[in-house]
């Protein structure tokens, strides 16, 4: 018997800023713009690719057989920046305004046996058991009734309540298989995979190499950039400040560069040159992840901006010729790819391909296979002719406590590929201010204090949506004058979470403040006792959230992850492959807020 099963989606509905352009169609977010610190903020934030938010959904169905259409009711003040068009299979137009009640229809073949698959009677006990079992509180049952005979038109509505049913997977969905892969035969598989500490141990060549995701970034072949000077020139630039807004703007100081040296003249080089051999890489894997929650709904029509993430996480281990050769260090470098998928096809699609990597019974030998097929579509060389180098690579980021001067402090950093060049450069933090925004020593630390807290009050529903990044820069009131701050930064570095946390008489919600701070590079990699209520006591202690790991062991992860962020991209990602292939109304009240880097 077919089981009948509710379309459980994490729905969120989300406050927008009246005013924002939205970015329903594509368009490219408005050049940024300095906001006014000390007054009611003009719109100062960049979009994001920010969403529409709807109120409901109405299907109308004329007759048994149809035709139909789909109305969508946004919230008062959202309007999309153009006609917007999902991609999904049942729609054959796009939307327009109707009635000047903020209300937009679209034609869509679907017949009355399709909703009928939708209908709402009485889950089995078994199913009732097998849903109630994975929420802390029951989900609501009662969605939209199907009347016993239609009349027609037959009109449905459905909103952040009344959701559609659609079929179980046939199978549970475990992160540990799906999301985030640490298990060893996985991180250690010796076809896929190389272990720097025991050279005869592994495949130096496979497709989950460091060496091999290097290569197929340099793509050597078209860029005339060899891996090995790729990834020299990368960790040099780290022996320098960077200025990756140019020389007025905020600096990423320069780390150990002795120590940055030592590794380099330790790498193992070409034979008969001082090239390094990627094919040597002194980097473990720990973790190769499924960021499918970083992409945005399909429901407005475009998602090609805010894309899906591939990551593939290592640590470095000290070479021969250092003090403990095979000993991982706290260097961790993690290289993410953008994962094209532009229609609710092709998102429902990759879903299922990682969904079934939890198929009960699928060995590890077999899950590895079906892994690579995934990863390797979107690593290989020249995977994305249009981008820099035909690479899918989104950024590389590196997380550095190994190469801190004495004094100097855990720091993040990303790094992008330069079209002009074809080799990494320092890119700013979208979501993480420059870290003299919080330097207690700073005399103008008031100033700015408020100025961060006004601009943070004035944008409160964006920053608590998620759907935001940063402008480059503000205005700031000091005894000296009103001048423009730059706000993103250039390095996220540890001791400065507490953003604006100095004493001022500027009112702002703990919320709000809260929210903005977990954003952030250093507060996505801190742990605390972080409520509103507790706000006057709020501790900030550094957090990674995966750690480095010996030869033989898997990586740990942090508890912020395994109880809170990976149930929640569980669900997502269940909410997508039981949806309905067709008409997934669900999407237009689904969002999911990015909450680790």
């Amino acid at each position: 018997m077919a089981h009948r099963i509710f379309d459980i989606i994490n729905l969120c509905i989300l406050s927008v800023t009246t005013g924002i352009l939205l970015n329903g169609c594509g368009d490219t977010p408005a050049a940024p713009t300095a906001a006014k610190g000390g007054e009611n903020l003009p719109a100062p934030l960049v979009p994001a690719d920010a969403t529409p938010v709807a109120e409901e959904a109405v299907l109308k169905l004329d007759s048994e057989h149809g035709p139909a259409s789909l109305t969508v009711r946004l919230r008062d003040g959202i309007k999309p920046s153009a006609p917007w068009r999902p991609e999904w299979p049942a729609v054959k137009g796009p939307f327009t305004a109707t009635s000047g009640k903020n209300e937009y229809t679209a034609p869509v073949d679907v017949d009355y046996a399709t909703v009928r698959r939708w209908d709402t009677s009485p889950l089995p006990p078994d199913e009732m058991r097998y849903w109630e079992s994975r929420f802390a509180k029951p989900q609501p049952y009662s969605l939209v009734p199907l009347p016993k005979t239609p009349q027609w038109p037959l009109k449905l509505t459905y909103d952040a309540a009344h959701r559609v049913r659609q079929l179980p997977f046939p199978f549970p969905i475990v992160a540990e298989k799906s999301l985030l892969l640490t298990m060893t035969d996985v991180v250690n598989n010796p076809q896929l995979t190389w272990e720097p500490s025991n050279p005869s141990v592994g495949n130096r060549d496979g497709a989950w190499t460091f060496h091999h995701l290097m290569s197929a970034i340099a793509n050597e072949s078209v860029t005339g950039v060899a891996p090995g000077t790729l990834v020299r020139n990368w960790l040099q630039s780290l022996t320098v400040p960077q200025y990756p807004d140019g020389p007025s703007g905020g600096v990423a100081p320069a780390r150990n560069a002795e120590l940055i040296n030592t590794v380099l003249s330790c790498w193992p080089k070409l034979k008969g040159t001082d090239m390094l051999d990627t094919s040597q890489s002194p980097f473990r894997l720990l973790a190769i992840v499924n960021r499918l929650d970083l992409r945005l709904s399909t429901a407005w029509g475009n998602i090609n901006n805010h894309r899906a993430e591939l990551r593939f996480v290592f640590c470095y281990v000290e070479q021969q010729g250092q003090p403990e050769p095979g000993m991982q260090r706290d260097f961790l470098a993690i290289v993410e790819f953008g994962v094209p998928l532009n229609n609710f096809t092709g998102v429902r699609n990759y879903a299922l391909k990682w969904a079934n990597l939890s198929r009960p019974g699928l060995s590890s030998v077999d899950l590895c296979a079906k892994l690579s097929f995934i990863t390797e579509d979107i690593v290989q060389a020249y995977a994305a002719p249009g981008r820099p180098n035909g690479s899918n690579l989104n950024h590389l980021r590196t997380e550095d406590m190994y190469f801190a001067p004495q004094g100097q402090p855990w720091d993040m950093r990303e790094f992008i590929l330069d079209a002009g060049s074809h080799q990494f450069k320092t890119n700013p933090l979208n979501m993480t201010p420059d870290f003299s925004w919080a330097d207690p020593d700073s005399p103008n630390t008031v100033y700015y204090s408020t100025t961060m807290r006004k601009w943070i009050q004035a944008n409160s529903p964006v920053i608590l949506s998620g759907l935001y990044e940063l402008p480059y820069q503000i205005d700031v009131t000091t005894p000296s004058g009103t001048s423009p701050k730059r706000l993103r930064g250039a390095v996220a570095l540890d001791g400065y979470q507490n953003w604006f946390s100095f004493p001022t008489t500027q009112p702002c919600s703990a919320e709000t403040r809260l929210a903005f701070i977990r954003n952030t590079c250093n507060g996505c990699h801190s742990s605390g006792n972080w409520t509103p209520e507790n706000e006057p006591t709020w501790s900030f202690a550094f957090m990674r959230q995966i750690n480095g790991r010996p030869a033989a062991a898997p990586a740990t992860l942090s508890d912020f992850l395994n109880d809170t962020d990976l149930p929640r991209r569980l669900e997502l990602l269940r909410s997508i492959v039981e949806a309905d292939p067709i008409l997934p109304i669900g999407e237009f009240f689904q969002h999911q807020v990015t909450t680790v880097d």
